[in-house]
């Protein structure tokens, strides 16, 4: 079997219909498709069991207490079958022949991984395509595979597990990745540094197969106190991996830890946020103490960034909790008060 097609699924009635529907009508079938419930609320989990008796032979239904997206992704791994895994979420879908593409490129090159390109859609029928990391199609190996090291050190762009296919041996299978449950952000870049380190061959494509659906609601909106404990674990793993690369850089890390902090300081002032404020306090105190960013802030030169986050940055690092609190609060307010006058 070619491909086992993993899709870890949790409270998408609404959407899960499109996302198989998309899977089962490939143009390449040479699939297994491998359903992961984790813990659905709603109805999801009779969706899976619907088609697994529509298609028996075809779809695997695992049904489990609800552990979060990576040990879902880390349940389907463990029970693929195929060459290839890809990953697909259930809210988005797969174009029609991507499978077909795929294979075609992997006949050709012999890659055990494939990176393609993807398009953002909204429920409300707006797409956009994202801009390639890489123009046409290249292939990376071991002479040239900084660059893929380096677009994963600059930001996300090669993140996403939904948008690789990976030759089954590359993954850590039989890794534990329960000690590491708690990470909900960061997930894919946590899975991702493994399976491109072990890769000997590596082929982009700038073809957008993939659509992905962008939820007005999804976590980069709104305030999760367990963000930073996640972005910092993953991105700590991150500078590790770049020493086995030979490409560490302490001054890019620290500055792109710096923007880490902000990002936990800015979803405080998202309209969204309805946290106790000893809750938030505490969430602050946690930055303010943590040694990677003491380090940063005091040894990077902060030009680059504008002077409203200099000054946040600068009360953080002096501990001054309570101003912060009382300057993200006002944003909330604001934003709030321009989101009224907007409807």
């Amino acid at each position: 079997m070619l491909f086992s097609i993993l899709v870890p699924v949790f409270n998408v009635e609404k959407y899960l219909s499109q996302c198989i529907e998309s899977i089962l009508n490939q143009t390449e079938q040479d699939f297994e498709l491998i359903l992961v419930d984790d813990g659905s609320n709603d109805s999801s989990g009779q969706v899976c069991d619907s088609y697994q008796k529509l298609y028996p032979v075809r779809i695997r239904v695992i049904h489990q207490e609800n552990k979060g997206l990576l040990l879902a992704r880390r349940a389907a791994i463990k029970e693929a079958k195929g060459d290839y895994c890809v990953f697909v979420d259930s809210d988005d879908y797969l174009r029609l022949d991507a499978l077909e593409i795929i294979k075609q490129i992997i006949d050709e090159t012999k890659s055990d991984l494939i990176l393609y390109n993807c398009i953002d859609f909204t429920d409300k029928g707006k797409q956009r395509e994202r801009n390639p990391v890489f123009a046409g199609k290249q292939i990376f190996c071991e002479e040239n595979k900084y660059k893929i090291y380096e677009k994963i050190i600059e930001g996300d762009s090669l993140n996403n597990l939904f948008l690789k296919v990976v030759k089954k041996d590359l993954l850590d299978k039989d890794t534990d990745y329960s000690r590491v449950a708690f990470v909900s952000n960061g997930e894919d870049l946590l899975q991702t540094l493994p399976i491109v380190t072990n890769a000997k061959k590596i082929v982009y494509i700038d073809t957008p197969l993939y659509f992905y659906r962008q939820n007005v609601s999804s976590m980069t909106r709104t305030f999760n106190p367990k963000w930073f404990e996640s972005v910092s674990f993953v991105f700590k793993q991150l500078a590790n991996y770049t020493k086995k690369w030979n490409m560490y850089d302490e001054e890019k890390l620290k500055r792109r830890y710096i923007q880490i902090i902000i990002q936990a300081i800015k979803q405080m002032g998202y309209p969204s946020c309805n946290i106790r404020s000893i809750i938030l306090k505490n969430y602050l105190e946690v930055l303010a103490h943590d040694e990677y960013f003491i380090e940063a802030y005091d040894h990077v030169k902060l030009r680059n960034i504008n002077l409203t986050w200099r000054i946040m940055l600068r009360l953080l690092r002096q501990r001054n909790i309570l101003l912060i609190q009382l300057i993200t609060a006002i944003r909330r307010f604001i934003t709030r008060i321009k989101r009224i006058k907007l409807n």
